[in-house]
């Protein structure tokens, strides 16, 4: 989940160049790099900012803006870095300290993204906003290093209890009912966080899983369907709605799906077997050994894709490909059979 950052047009409004420390041209730069920023031409708003700093490496700003559209094209790394150059050349930055935490947290580097907040904090102790934020990644804090769910859960409320309204605190619980096998709760939170923010496809993906383990099929689809709406080329949502159109006989569809996602990741070697194992369904046996072909190719000692392949070649009436296949899966299971009981 990416967590928002502060309103773009408040930080442009917010921050300014000192007319005094920049020549014109490096002002129209700097107006031209905003402007791109406020309409996200994210890679134009790069570029201009880019010549500020090679022209004036000594302003801080230019780092903030680069790192506002770097963080939009989802660089958090190098966002991560830009801000860092802007604050060792201007530390009484606060948005650099947000932006900063902000990227840590997407980056799971939750100590880190916790004393950025700390620090942007002493500037604006009211800020609510990074208070809830701050809060959330102390609980993720202890999730990941110290296993504390308890305590994770109590941040969580407190988190909660600073602003009730926040939909990336319900998201984030979510997940830990979800890692919980709490699915009954975790689909309380996913419907909260979608009734304050319905835009965000991570969302529905969590929340499709758990209305699927809690046996609401229709109900799962319709969130895949809905991430697929909001952003066609979502992995995580093809290859749930592959398996669930799978699972309710929807064949073809389930075809379509695994197809699409290899699309986008060629050698996502579960959606060739899964896709193996539909092809059969649908007669393409040829289509289907050839999938099983490249699953080998890659897992050698994967038994179950040699007798499916055997089992297809028999079909096709391919005896002695059958042979071969049968008779290597059998001798690789008493292989890995001996191995394993060593």
């Amino acid at each position: 989940m990416k967590y928002p950052t502060l309103a773009l047009a408040c930080l442009l409004a917010v921050v300014a160049i000192p007319a005094a420390t920049a020549q014109i041209n490096t002002d129209q730069m700097i107006k031209v790099g905003r402007n791109a920023l406020y309409f996200k031409d994210y890679p134009l708003a790069i570029e201009n900012f880019n010549q500020v700093i090679e022209s004036k490496p000594y302003l801080a700003e230019p780092y903030l803006y680069r790192a506002v559209a770097k963080y939009s094209l989802d660089d958090l790394e190098g966002a991560a870095a830009d801000l860092t150059l802007c604050i060792e050349r201007n530390p009484f930055i606060v948005q650099a300290y947000w932006y900063r935490a902000v990227c840590q947290q997407n980056l799971n580097h939750y100590q880190e993204a916790i004393d950025d907040y700390a620090k942007g904090l002493e500037f604006m102790p009211e800020d609510k906003q990074m208070l809830v934020n701050k809060t959330i990644a102390m609980a993720q804090l202890e999730v990941t290093e110290k296993g504390d769910t308890i305590q994770a859960f109590a941040n969580y409320a407190k988190a909660l209890e600073l602003d009730k309204n926040y939909a990336p605190i319900y998201g984030q619980r979510g997940m830990l009912y979800l890692q919980q096998e709490d699915y009954a709760q975790a689909l309380k939170d996913y419907d909260q966080a979608i009734s304050l923010e319905s835009d965000r496809p991570g969302y529905y993906v969590n929340r499709g899983l758990a209305r699927s383990h809690l046996n609401d099929l229709r109900g799962a689809m319709a969130d895949y369907d809905k991430v697929i709406e909001l952003d066609s080329a979502n992995q995580t949502a093809r290859f749930n709605r592959a398996l669930l159109r799978s699972r309710v006989g929807d064949t073809y569809g389930a075809i379509d799906d695994f197809k699409r996602v290899l699309e986008g990741e060629p050698d996502n070697f579960m959606a060739i077997y899964n896709l193996a194992l539909l092809d059969k369904e649908a007669g393409r046996y040829h289509d289907a050994i050839r999938h099983l072909t490249q699953v080998i190719a890659e897992y050698p000692n994967f038994v179950p894709a040699y007798y499916l392949r055997a089992d297809l070649k028999r079909t096709l009436g391919d005896l002695k490909g059958y042979d071969k296949d049968y008779w290597q899966a059998y001798d690789l299971e008493q292989k890995l059979g001996k191995t394993s009981k060593q």
